[in-house]
């Protein structure tokens, strides 16, 4: 989600900037108490219905990252690394959401992490970089159109992942194994998640991440993005778990079918959020033809 700010009435504004948000249709405006108050189309790896208060400042302070963790045993801390472990099944998966590019055709992006791969499904772990997903398992790497990149087994790996202009080129353990070619001009390019590959395939597996980080250059809009995480810092999307409030979860439902919203202030200080809403989980609920209108209080406690 950007932001652009006017601070002449609207005669003239910034240049778009990037917001600590993911989402889709916000609904904004300031609170009794001067706080911005939004609302919207969360299209995270969790996506719903969500709220946000604070600072403009706040808001403008560049992206945050995002996670999708079904239950608290999914993604846990342990001495070795940050666990993630799916039981067997479709719906267990867990993800992050790192910062997107922007202008693929013209972007520059490093990302690193430290994973080691314990049991995998194919669609249990890997990372979406460039325009692919890079899945791993306990002996090998795959990406499409390539043929299997093996490494030792049972122990931690370090793989490196750079983008130019379409073309994509990994490292193992410093080692240059592989490298693609991607469409810089589809928005396919842009997302940039590490975890569990698909939240609705069999995904189950135990993988261990130690470190991640991600380096980004949009030199079409002069930005600069340098993001690290190592598991002793707790969860990578800590920020958002304690800053974003969700309002309604729906995360199996099509994007198209949730989240538009509207919101008032009452005067006892609370309040009531309308929107739309799938019911992804709803045992009647058809793709782009099923919605329901629900509404729901808060206070500005609610956001402590």
């Amino acid at each position: 989600m950007y932001a652009v700010v006017s601070d002449d009435g609207g005669e003239t504004w910034t240049l778009p900037r990037p917001t600590r948000l993911i989402g889709h249709r916000p609904t904004l405006g300031l609170s009794a108490s001067g706080r911005l108050l939004v609302t919207y189309r969360n299209v995270g790896p969790d996506p719903g219905t969500a709220a946000w208060m604070g600072s403009v400042e706040e808001l403008l302070s560049d992206f945050a990252v995002a996670g999708r963790i079904p239950q608290p045993e999914h993604a846990h801390q342990t001495d070795d690394g940050l666990v993630i472990e799916n039981p067997a099944g479709t719906t267990h998966g867990a993800r992050f959401a790192l910062r997107p590019l922007t202008y693929p055709q013209r972007a520059l992006a490093r990302l690193t992490a430290t994973v080691r791969v314990d049991a995998a499904d194919r669609q249990a772990c890997g990372i979406r970089f460039g325009g692919a997903w890079w899945r791993l398992y306990p002996d090998r790497l795959e990406v499409a159109d390539h043929a299997p990149i093996p490494y030792a087994p049972g122990r931690f790996h370090d793989i490196g992942l750079s983008y130019t202009r379409g073309s994509v080129t990994l490292s193992l353990d410093g080692e240059r194994r592989a490298r693609i070619r991607v469409d810089a001009r589809d928005a396919n390019t842009r997302p940039i998640l590490w975890g569990t590959p698909s939240t609705t395939e069999e995904n189950a597996g135990r993988h261990i991440w130690r470190s991640v980080t991600l380096l980004t250059r949009e030199p079409r809009y002069e930005r600069r993005y340098a993001w690290e995480w190592s598991f002793r810092d707790g969860l990578p999307d800590a920020w958002s778990r304690g800053h974003v409030l969700e309002l309604d979860n729906d995360r199996q439902a099509a994007c198209g079918d949730f989240g538009y919203s509207g919101w008032v202030e009452l005067p006892d200080g609370r309040f009531f959020c309308v929107y739309h809403h799938g019911g992804g989980d709803a045992a009647d609920y058809e793709p782009d033809k099923s919605s329901h209108i629900r509404g729901v209080w808060f206070t500005e406690d609610d956001f402590a």
